[in-house]
């Protein structure tokens, strides 16, 4: 399954592409969304996941609007590995109360570790029972790429992939590997991470293979 990650788009031009999609990560940090209208999103007939990163937000201004999205019928929370306790554990509460799987995910925008830091993140992560771990780092060499497939291996409900030029291939071959979905933009120009590849190239590749 292709996930679309939606960012720097109007409502408007968003609300026609929806019903293309089977699943959308709405990044509630990067879309200047009213809430009726993030609400709409939610409440829609489409698998959605929840994600608000820290750059725009504080964490108490995060917490209620993920809290709002998970009311209106988010799926799916993604929550920061590196938030604090109290935070992932009142998120991670709230959304399984309410009937929302948890995302924990991880993200090195510098490096990927090795293979053991890797595996303690996992590891760390599993405490806390999450529908599933995302592991995403950027990749150096196409050994980091290596690495970070690798780890389908020894783990289940993992989301793990490579950012960077040369992780492309890993957003694709994670498919194959165990992960049930991966992150695609919308369309060219409109990434959310470095490396991630449009959704319209990611479903010509797959139907292909």
């Amino acid at each position: 399954m292709i996930c679309v990650s939606l960012a720097n788009i109007n409502y408007k031009n968003l609300e026609l592409k929806l019903t293309s999609f089977e699943m959308v990560e709405v990044r509630i940090d990067l879309l200047d969304f009213s809430n009726e209208e993030l609400n709409r999103i939610f409440s829609k007939q489409i698998s959605s996941i929840a994600t608000c990163r820290s750059s725009k937000f504080s964490d108490k201004e995060r917490l209620e609007l993920l809290k709002s999205a998970i009311i209106s019928g988010a799926n799916y929370v993604d929550i920061e590995i590196d938030s604090p306790q109290s935070y992932i554990k009142e998120l991670s509460l709230f959304a399984k109360q309410n009937n929302c799987k948890v995302i924990l995910s991880y993200h090195n925008f510098e490096q990927t570790p090795n293979k053991i830091i890797l595996q303690e993140i996992i590891d760390s992560a599993k405490e806390y029972n999450p529908a599933y771990i995302k592991i995403v780092t950027k990749a150096i060499t196409k050994q980091d790429a290596s690495r970070i497939l690798s780890l389908y291996e020894t783990n289940n409900n993992l989301i793990a992939f490579c950012m960077g030029e040369i992780g492309k291939i890993s957003r694709i071959a994670s498919l194959f590997l165990g992960a049930d979905f991966t992150y695609a933009s919308l369309e060219k120009g409109n990434e959310t991470a470095s490396g991630q590849l449009n959704y319209e190239t990611i479903n010509e590749i797959t139907s292909l293979i």
